[in-house]
């Protein structure tokens, strides 16, 4: 018999109690999944990244969100907006 131990990052709606779901992929294709779940637990929704496009993801999040609510943090490198245009700039 073979174990394994998943670990999962969840952000619950403690209105409706749907939930989204943050760790790795169920396929075991070594990508970042993040699930969308309605209060019976049904996932609705399901994407999935390599992690290096998961952290890039992360960062432009983080940023949008910062901007919107009047908060800032230190800006994407030149290098960042370089790299990958259009997802930091």
């Amino acid at each position: 018999m073979k174990f394994e131990m998943e670990t999962m990052r969840e952000i619950w709606n403690s209105e409706d109690k749907s939930h989204i779901e943050i760790g790795a992929d169920r396929d075991g294709l070594g990508c970042v999944e993040i699930r969308y779940c309605d209060n019976d637990d049904k996932i609705i929704e399901r994407m999935s990244f390599p992690p290096d496009q998961a952290k890039l993801i992360a960062k432009a999040i983080e940023l949008c969100a910062s901007e919107m609510i009047g908060s800032h943090i230190t800006s994407p490198s030149a290098k960042d907006r370089l790299s990958h245009p259009g997802v930091l700039a």
